[in-house]
């Protein structure tokens, strides 16, 4: 009799082992769910939504569709990705090895806004370097991680600023960086996007988290310029500048010596002009190519190959209270007083 009540009891356990692990497997993500976006303020003074959040303790995959995390109004949206997935290996976590196969951002939107020296990421800035505790400096082992592979695709990133008044945003933002690794310092990010006022650009980017050191190719093509007008503003009194800037470069340098760059490559601008505030053209040039055999400024070699200049135009006007130079480049008065 004693056996049988023990059978009986034990069965009864295990099933209801079985009968929670179900639970867990069935209500995990749910649960989850309602716990981020209720407790999301409270942990990030953000308040973050989602739809559809799917976790999978068999594998380690997570997926979210239509995440949002808003600014500190909770009304804005600061950030949107209409799906977030991530595979991860649970296994490697509990043995420290920390390894994530793929993380992939589908139609990511980003918007940063900038006041003066603030933006609108500041409050998380201060608010995680706050919770940072000081740790044992004793030296211990790394801590090991491995991230596989991370895409983007379809990000889209505006920027917003107010002094000076700039609205500018990269569409189409396809990003692919295949290892972020402990034991590996060279992070290597491929990436391409056009620009909405205008340009495309393809982008080849390393860099060495140990040296400093990081190498760049740059194929620009057709950008706009009127983009940069808004930060000119303080040197040029003019009613338009106008032109498409295309570049292909190949640039390297350290992080902790900026003014030291070798460069080569090819940098071209067409169709650029100045209207002053008479609506007079300045100046105007049809084409304006050059090739850079080599330049280092850290060595003081500067190497240019072919120079193409193409219907170069220059109106020089002289009036009774100076010069029509005078009136459009405010920002050089130290020019005349030599």
């Amino acid at each position: 009799m004693a056996i049988k009540i023990f059978k009986r009891a034990a069965y009864l356990i295990f099933i209801s082992l079985i009968g929670l692990l179900l639970t867990v497997f069935l209500l995990i993500s749910p649960i989850a769910e309602y716990l981020i976006e209720k407790y999301s303020i409270e942990y990030t003074g953000r308040q973050i939504d989602m739809d559809n959040l799917r976790i999978n303790l068999l594998n380690g995959v997570v997926n979210a569709d239509n995440l949002k995390v808003y600014e500190t109004d909770n009304k804005n949206l600061f950030i949107g990705i209409a799906q977030l997935h991530v595979n991860t290996d649970l296994y490697s976590f509990i043995s420290g090895e920390n390894r994530i196969k793929e993380i992939s951002l589908e139609m990511p939107v980003i918007n940063i806004k900038q006041a003066g020296e603030t933006f609108n990421f500041d409050d998380l800035i201060n608010r995680f370097n706050d919770t940072i505790a000081i740790v044992d400096t004793t030296p211990s082992e790394p801590v090991k991680y491995l991230l596989q592979n991370l895409t983007v695709n379809k990000g889209v990133l505006n920027y917003f600023c107010s002094t000076p008044e700039v609205d500018a945003s990269i569409i189409a933002l396809n990003l692919v960086c295949k290892e972020i690794s402990w034991d590996n310092p060279v992070i290597a990010i491929n990436t391409d996007f056009a620009i909405k006022s205008g340009g495309k650009s393809q982008v080849a980017f390393n860099y060495n988290m140990e040296t400093s050191d990081y190498g760049l190719d740059l194929d620009l093509s057709d950008f706009d310029i009127r983009l940069l007008f808004p930060y000119l503003r303080d040197y040029l009194f003019v009613e338009s500048l106008d032109g498409f800037l295309s570049a292909k470069l190949n640039l390297h340098g350290n992080a902790d010596n900026p003014a030291d760059i070798s460069t080569s490559g090819r940098i071209e601008v067409r169709d650029f002009s100045i209207i002053d505030t008479t609506s007079e053209k300045l100046a105007a040039v049809g084409a304006f190519q050059i090739d850079i055999d080599t330049i280092n400024s850290g060595a003081d070699i500067y190497y240019f190959g072919n120079v193409l200049i193409d219907r170069p135009f220059v109106r020089f006007a002289m009036y009774d209270d100076g010069y029509n130079f005078d009136r459009g480049f405010t920002g050089f008065e130290w020019i005349r007083g030599q």
